[in-house]
């Protein structure tokens, strides 16, 4: 089923500095201008493509950064999302270090399909790649989700060291309420050399097999976690319906300059 997807990077800015980050500069954020203007455009899209394909399909808006709760203005830009709650479906991908009780408010009255915040294994190997104390800081805004009536995912980046901790974070997941938990593998480049990718055929069958093994947990159905591997599985061969990406088809990222990115480059 096709459906349209803005992913809006609102910002550059984090308090954090993740060692897998592809972030190099983190000063730059959108204008409220600017973002109105996204919106506007986005609007025009939706309507022609409607027009075109003669019905109705999901859109949805992702909202990211940098990390997105650290814009100077994100009241005002949650405010604007609420005004377009109806329209769209709206997912927000934060650290959760940010989450104060003036915007949980807010954000219980986005009817957000998730806030997700990122789990990368134990206390330790989580704090090693995300700076220390992140971890506790993570499990905190899981239960401070919940409480607000906000559903939460959960994103795990596998690496060489720690894909075999993913059966630990879905219990983590079991027992915090959160809805949904995903993997995707780290994409080696310059910025992030000093964490290794799942880079042989033997390793990769293991994690693999994790996944496998974890979706299919009795549990899950107890305590409603749903589990999606197939963007761990993108660029390996199979036949059962492989991952590919949809940028350029049914994706559109805007960055944090406002510069459409350009997937041929």
């Amino acid at each position: 089923m096709f459906q349209l997807i803005l992913q809006l990077h609102i910002t550059g800015q984090c308090n954090l500095r993740c060692k897998h980050c592809y972030i190099s500069e983190h000063a730059q954020e959108l204008s409220i201008d600017t973002i109105k203007n996204i919106f506007f455009q986005l609007s025009e899209l939706v309507n022609e493509l409607e027009r075109v394909k003669s019905k109705k399909f999901p859109v949805s808006i992702h909202i990211t950064g940098g990390e997105p709760l650290c814009h100077s203005e994100i009241h005002t830009i949650l405010d604007m999302l609420f005004e377009q709650r109806s329209k769209y479906r709206i997912g927000i991908m934060s650290n959760g270090t940010m989450l104060d009780d003036d915007t949980l408010i807010m954000l219980s009255k986005l009817n957000l399909k998730a806030l997700q915040v990122s789990l990368d294994g134990c206390c330790e190997t989580h704090d090693k790649i995300r700076g220390n104390g992140n971890f506790l800081s993570v499990l905190h805004a899981l239960d401070l989700l919940y409480q607000y009536g906000i559903p939460s995912r959960v994103s795990f980046t596998a690496n060489k060291e720690n894909y075999i901790a993913f059966p630990f974070v879905a219990d983590i997941c079991r027992r915090h309420h959160v809805k949904s938990l995903w993997s995707d593998r780290i994409i080696p480049f310059e910025n992030n050399s000093a964490i290794k990718p799942i880079d042989n055929e033997s390793d990769m069958k293991k994690y693999v097999d994790i996944l496998a093994n974890e979706k299919n947990n009795e549990q899950n159905k107890l305590f409603g976690l749903r589990i999606d591997n197939h963007r761990a599985l993108q660029f390996i061969g199979t036949d059962d319906n492989p991952y590919w990406c949809t940028a350029g088809e049914q994706l559109i990222t805007v960055d944090e300059y406002g510069n459409v990115i350009d997937v041929n480059n």
